[in-house]
Order: structure tokens, then C-alpha cells, then sequence
């Protein structure tokens, strides 16, 4: 893997080969390079409580596979109850918390509660609440491809350090959890990642950009 620091300091993929043999095409995605998994990873999923509506549940992990496993050599599996020593992915269903994820990629693995979903969307600030009455299971889609992206160490792509910062994307609250250190570009900013809070279309629709597909199956070749 060839990687060169640009001005500000992020690490950028220049005819980057990932154990291919090929350089990477234009496409999008910005990954905390530290925490990214092996290629065709195989990951357990599991919840910590099954006390939530299973129907929700299953909603995540159809979500889930419709759009990164699809798209990608990983695979999400499982999806059962938590146990004292599970690896991979646990979810934790709070219907009074702010969905979120408290690491990146790998950073995960067995981390209890590891990945926040709430499935009273309708009851989230921040506009969630006119988005999602309604449309629940639009919102819980959408928000669980958004945290498997960042299970899968991708980043907010409105975050990245060479966004255009004349692009109207200015709030503070888009700007957090900035990761620079580990900063991971594959060529271009995306507008329309399904990882950018300044999309247009909220959350992506929960739909993966074609600049997502792109990255994605560069990061995680079929």
C-alpha cells in the first residue's frame, strides 16, 4: 500500500494498490485507515437485549445486507443475542439515545454496546423527528446503513479534510468526530455518500452512492 501525506496532513491513496495488483479507480469514501478490517472478513452481529421489536431488528440486518454486503467481500452474520464474550458487532437498542457507534472498523470487535440504535426515531431532535414520523422504518434503515459504515471504518465524509469548504456544509454539529490522523481518501469528496450529513437526499434514502459502491469494492473487493 503506497500512501503520501497531502498538505494538510491526511493520508490520500495515490495509485494506491490494496493487495491487488491494480490502482484504484476515481471513487469516494474516507476510512480510518487504522481500523479497517481484512478483506472478506466474515463479522459477527448480535444484540445485547432481544427486548426490542424483533421486526425493527430484522429491518437493520436486511438494511445491512442489501447495501454493504452486497456491495463488498464482508460479511455481516448472526444477528442473535449477545453473550458474555461475543465478538463482532453488538448492538444495543436505546429508544433514549442518539444512534452511534464509540469506535471505528475493528475498534469494535466485542465491545459491549458497541453500536447505539434507537427505534423511536420519531422522538429523535435535530429535524429526525419530521423526517421520521411516519416513515419508521425508512429512518431505521437509513440510520443503520449510515452506523455499518462507520462499523466498517468509513467516516463522515462531510469530515474530510479536503472537502470544499464552499459547499454550504458548515454547521458545527456536521463537523465532529473529525479522525485526521488516520484519514484514509480514496480520490474524491462525495456530496451524495450515504456517510455525508450535508447529502442532499438525507442519509443517502439509505441508499449507497455510486461513489460508495466504487470505494467500497476497492476497501473490500468482492
Amino acid at each position: 500500500m503506497t500512501l503520501v501525506k497531502t498538505a494538510t496532513g491526511a493520508l490520500t491513496a495515490v495509485a494506491l494498490v490494496l493487495g491487488l495488483g491494480a490502482p484504484i479507480p476515481a471513487s469516494a469514501l474516507s476510512a480510518n485507515a487504522r481500523f479497517l478490517w481484512p478483506k472478506g472478513s466474515q463479522i459477527p452481529v448480535c444484540w445485547e437485549s432481544l427486548e426490542s421489536d424483533p421486526f425493527f431488528r430484522s429491518e437493520v440486518q436486511y438494511a445491512v445486507e442489501d447495501t454493504w454486503m452486497t456491495q463488498s467481500s464482508i460479511v455481516f452474520y448472526g444477528w442473535d443475542q449477545c453473550q458474555p464474550n461475543s465478538r463482532g458487532i453488538r448492538i444495543k437498542v436505546d429508544n433514549t439515545a442518539w444512534p452511534m457507534v464509540k469506535a471505528d472498523g475493528v475498534g469494535l470487535d466485542g465491545m459491549p454496546g458497541g453500536m447505539i440504535l434507537n427505534f423511536d426515531v420519531d422522538k429523535l431532535s435535530k429535524g429526525f423527528d419530521k423526517l421520521c414520523r411516519g416513515a419508521p422504518v425508512f429512518c431505521i434503515r437509513a440510520i443503520a446503513v449510515h452506523e455499518f459504515g462507520h462499523a466498517m471504518a468509513f467516516q463522515h465524509e462531510q469530515n474530510r479534510s479536503d472537502r470544499p469548504r464552499a459547499d454550504g456544509c458548515v454547521k458545527a454539529e456536521y463537523q465532529g468526530g473529525v479522525r485526521r490522523h488516520n484519514e484514509l481518501n480514496i480520490d474524491r469528496y462525495d456530496p451524495f455518500s450515504i456517510m455525508n450529513y450535508c447529502n442532499p437526499d438525507w442519509s443517502g434514502n439509505g441508499k449507497l452512492s455510486p461513489g460508495d459502491i466504487s470505494a467500497i469494492s476497492e476497501f473490500y473487493p468482492l
